[in-house]
């Protein structure tokens, strides 16, 4: 079986690490990758998280595909399907909204992960 690597930056330190994908022989759908995204919308909004958490967002999506791991959320809120392409991201408004975005998997780098957001300053400008 085919496993496709994905190069993401995780969340600690900026560190780069593998993340296989699966290749099942089937690409995702459109109808697929459009239910996990709602899923994701849905119940990070419902849950009302505050701050970004990529085992659960991975959790959520694979619970939307009847627990098939078909797409791989990334550090960085992208959201990869089995052949290593960005399909989407994920991502929080300014106003603590979450959102999804379909991604171009066409667009040259498509297969590159999100990287992680970095530590925000607590410094206080004078």
């Amino acid at each position: 079986m085919l496993k496709p690597r994905v190069r993401a930056l995780t969340a600690g330190g900026g560190a780069v690490a593998d993340l296989a994908g699966i290749h099942s022989g089937v690409a995702t759908s459109d109808v697929e990758i459009e239910r996990a995204l709602n899923a994701i919308t849905a119940t990070l909004n419902d849950q009302g998280l505050e701050e970004w958490d990529q085992a659960r967002a991975q959790q959520i999506v694979t619970q939307s595909l009847g627990g098939e791991p078909q797409l791989t959320v990334d550090a960085g809120g992208g959201v990869h399907d089995d052949t290593g392409r960005r399909v989407a991201a994920i991502r929080r408004t300014a106003s603590g909204e979450w959102i999804t975005e379909r991604q171009n998997e066409t667009a040259e780098r498509s297969d590159t992960a999100i990287p992680a957001p970095g530590p925000e300053s607590t410094s206080e400008r004078s």
